[in-house]
């Protein structure tokens, strides 16, 4: 009898080992999506794109996978880690993100520690007020409350180490930032810069000069900040596969310094003629030279090639073939691929002799609303900008003097601001302030308006010139200090008072 117990208790074990064996192995994610502007939520890791997942009619979503790797991931843009036998509960509240069930304690000390982070760079520019040494024993203060919540018990251990890692890395890009911006005054250059346009080229070197004495007089000696500086690259990896992939935005920052220094360097010393400004021919360089020949690690090197490729498609339309081609011959995500291609069609969609995308109804600074349907029969200038974007700022005198110069021609003046709808009062205050004339509206989401994406703008001031018929002329036209836009309005019949 009892070896038959015992044979049956075998057989018991043997037929639910396995059972047992694939559950902890099991990720599970159970997720509830409170508010949401889309039907899906993006699950992937950093640089590695992976999958879709579909919200339902209750603002559910789920995942579950046997051979997930332990890591770190995200959902949307929210940093989570996960291990085999994980069954995570998730809730994205408008708020914040509430996580519970197995797995729960690691990723809510993530969250705590990207809100003390956070925290950390509200309060920073007060901080950075501080003499150095008072600042160091402050930052110092909240480096130990970090590594506090990895003292809990029962914690992984991979978790743990790599968390540590990217402790330090924070705290040494932290102070290079004190370094770089300790004693510089620059909260009123905005507003000063737009003082000297109104100047002579002459007094505004000058002007200009003096303002950049006041700025800096004040600053960190250069000897200390590169000390500053090259002690936070002790150690550091170029591919550093664990903290990127773990999220570190310290470790990116550091990246993209080193990035930008090899740059520079071989620039200087290259055969090619680089010039300084030239955005497309830098970029090239960076996406070959960099990119593709410097980073090894696959998902940091498409990431990179990603962002590279992205900002340059939708910030210069006119070289977007060149570009995406590269992109296609390198990238080896289906899902990047995707996401460029979309990118890219939108360029197709906006290129000469199209018809634009409508804008309709936005908010006016009359009290009204406007559509882009409202202008047919003229030509319209839009300039897409922002109260918060200096460079924006900087084109308002060269595009009150365009509007007075054009004032008796076939052609309508709109500025389209993408504040946050949430600052509308302050865009109307600099509307009245700085006595904005054309035809001035506030885009309905800011950056994420429907027109505005429809011509991938992402870096702001971009212009738009389109004809009567509500066709494009110009996805990307010339700025109203530049001298090519009169010649562009001139190849188009648009005539001003001076002709």
């Amino acid at each position: 009898m009892k070896n038959h117990n015992l044979l049956y208790r075998c057989a018991l074990l043997i037929l639910f080992t396995p059972l047992i064996s694939c559950q902890k192995n099991k990720i599970k994610i159970a997720g509830i999506m409170e508010h949401r502007d889309q039907n899906f939520v993006s699950f992937n890791q950093i640089g590695n794109p992976l999958q879709e997942l579909e919200i339902n009619d209750q603002n559910q979503f789920s995942f579950n996978s046997d051979t997930l790797k332990k890591g770190y991931y995200t959902i949307n843009n929210t940093l989570i880690y996960l291990v085999p036998g994980f069954d995570l509960n998730i809730r994205f509240t408008e708020k914040e993100t509430i996580f519970d069930g197995i797995g729960s304690t690691e990723n809510n000390i993530l969250r705590k520690m990207r809100s003390t982070r956070k925290e950390y760079s509200v309060v920073f520019e007060d901080k950075i007020k501080m003499k150095i040494d008072n600042f160091k024993n402050d930052l110092q203060n909240t480096i130990d409350d970090l590594k506090k919540l990895l003292q809990k018990e029962n914690l992984d251990t991979d978790f743990v180490a790599t968390e540590l890692k990217k402790i330090d890395m924070f705290q040494k890009v932290t102070m290079v930032n004190y370094a770089k911006k300790h004693g510089v005054k620059d909260s009123n250059f905005n507003e000063e810069m737009l003082k000297i346009i109104k100047l002579t080229p002459e007094r505004q070197r000058k002007k200009y000069d003096s303002l950049k004495r006041e700025m800096f007089k004040d600053q960190l000696p250069k000897s200390k900040r590169d000390f500053i500086d090259s002690l936070a690259y002790v150690d550091f990896k170029l591919n550093d596969s664990i903290l990127f992939s773990s999220g570190s935005s310290a470790y990116r920052k550091l990246l993209n310094n080193k990035l930008e220094s090899y740059s520079m360097a071989i620039r200087k010393n290259s055969p090619r003629n680089f010039k300084r400004d030239d955005f497309i021919t830098n970029n090239y360089f960076f996406l070959k030279e960099l990119i593709l020949d410097s980073l090894t690690y696959p998902p940091l090197r498409e990431y990179y090639l990603y962002k590279v490729t992205e900002t340059t498609i939708k910030s210069t339309p006119e070289y977007a073939t060149e570009f995406y081609d590269y992109f296609n011959k390198y990238s080896s995500n289906a899902i990047n691929k995707k996401r460029i291609a979309n990118i890219y069609n939108n360029i197709t969609l906006t290129a000469k002799g199209n018809p634009s995308l409508e804008f309709k109804n936005y908010k006016n600074a009359a009290g009204g609303t406007t559509s882009l349907q409202d202008l047919k029969g003229s030509y319209v200038y839009i300039d897409v900008w922002a109260t918060w974007c200096g460079p924006c700022l900087v084109q308002i005198p060269h595009l009150k003097q365009l509007e007075e110069e054009y004032r008796n021609s076939n052609v309508k003046f709109v500025s389209i601001s993408v504040d946050d709808i949430k600052k509308q009062d302050d865009w109307l205050e600099m509307v009245k302030n700085k006595k904005l004339s054309g035809i001035q509206i506030m885009a309905d989401q800011a950056l994420k308006s429907d027109f505005i994406k429809s011509y991938n703008i992402s870096s702001i001031p971009r212009f738009l010139l389109i004809d009567p018929e509500g066709n494009i002329i110009s996805n990307d036209a010339p700025k109203p200090s530049s001298s090519k836009l009169k010649k562009l309005f001139a190849n188009n019949n648009i005539k001003s008072i001076i002709n």
